[in-house]
Order: structure tokens, then C-alpha cells, then sequence
């Protein structure tokens, strides 16, 4: 490049000496001028990932709470359809004149609130679960944000030390 540069400042009247300090210096600054860009460039592209991994845990966050608030409202709608269970079969042990409080009829509402219950701490238990792996996506791209962060400051740094290097061999 600076060969180029040497050769064109000869052309327009400069002696050799002047044309090529002009060269040297020229191609000097536009290898800072690449070695900055390549620094900024990097550090952004850590900028905008560590953004995006923010981002994806702050959803994934919002999708843990949804999911809790799913799993309760589920829950709540299986607690209501069970005691609607437990009311008809009262009242077709009663309408058949049978008592209810003993006997089978007991065993029967018993085993169906089991089964209420059952379900409900399946429900609860599932929705913790699921909210749980997404708070665990969470932290997980917290972290790859972070580690983006951190790995674009260390690349960018070796950059700059080996644009100096190539700077002082291009320039003893």
C-alpha cells in the first residue's frame, strides 16, 4: 500500500524522500484506521449480543411467570370441576335414597376427592417444573450475554496488540 501511495506522491511533484515518508505514513494510518474499526467493531458485536441475551432472559423470565399463573388457574378450574363432581354424586346418592356420610357412597366421594387432589398437586408440581426450566434459560442466557461481553473485550484486546506488533514490523 504504501508502494501505491510512494508512487503517487512522486507523480504529483514530491522528491522520493518526501513521497516515501508520505507513503509509510499513509499506510500506517490506515492500518490504525482498520485496527480501530476492527476494535470497535468487536466490542459491538459484544454489545449486541450480551443485548440479545438480555433480552431472551428477560422473556424467558415473563414466560416462568405465566407459566406459574397457568399452572394456578388450571389447578383452580380442576378444584372446581372436582367439587362439581362431588356435589352430583351427592345428589344422586340421595336422590336414589342412599346416605351419603357411610358406606360406599363414602369410599366413592372419598376416591373422587383423592383423585381431585391428586391431579391438582400433578398440576402444581408440572407448572413449578416448567417455570423452573425457563427461570434455569434464564440465567442461561444471562450468562451467555455476559460471557459475550467478556470474550469480545479479551478478542478485542489481542487485536490491538497484534495491530501494534504488525504496526512497529511495518514500521522499525
Amino acid at each position: 500500500m504504501a508502494g501505491i501511495i510512494t508512487a503517487a506522491a512522486t507523480k504529483f511533484g514530491a522528491t522520493a524522500s518526501t513521497a516515501g515518508k508520505i507513503g509509510t505514513i499513509t499506510a500506517t494510518g490506515l492500518q490504525v484506521g482498520g485496527l480501530a474499526a476492527s476494535i470497535i467493531g468487536t466490542l459491538q458485536a459484544g454489545k449486541a449480543q450480551s443485548a440479545q441475551s438480555e433480552f431472551e432472559s428477560q422473556l424467558a423470565k415473563s414466560q416462568a411467570i405465566q407459566e406459574e399463573i397457568r399452572a394456578t388457574e388450571e389447578a383452580r378450574l380442576r378444584r372446581k370441576a372436582g367439587e362439581k363432581l362431588e356435589s352430583r354424586q351427592r345428589a344422586q346418592f340421595a336422590r336414589a335414597g342412599i346416605r351419603v356420610g357411610e358406606g360406599t357412597p363414602l369410599l366413592i366421594m372419598a376416591e373422587t376427592a383423592l383423585d381431585t387432589a391428586e391431579d391438582i398437586s400433578f398440576i402444581k408440581e408440572a407448572g413449578v417444573a416448567r417455570a423452573d426450566a425457563l427461570r434455569l434459560k434464564a440465567r442461561t442466557f444471562r450468562d451467555i450475554g455476559k460471557t459475550a461481553k467478556t470474550a469480545s473485550r479479551f478478542k478485542a484486546g489481542a487485536d490491538l496488540l497484534s495491530g501494534l506488533d504488525a504496526l512497529g514490523r511495518s514500521n522499525p
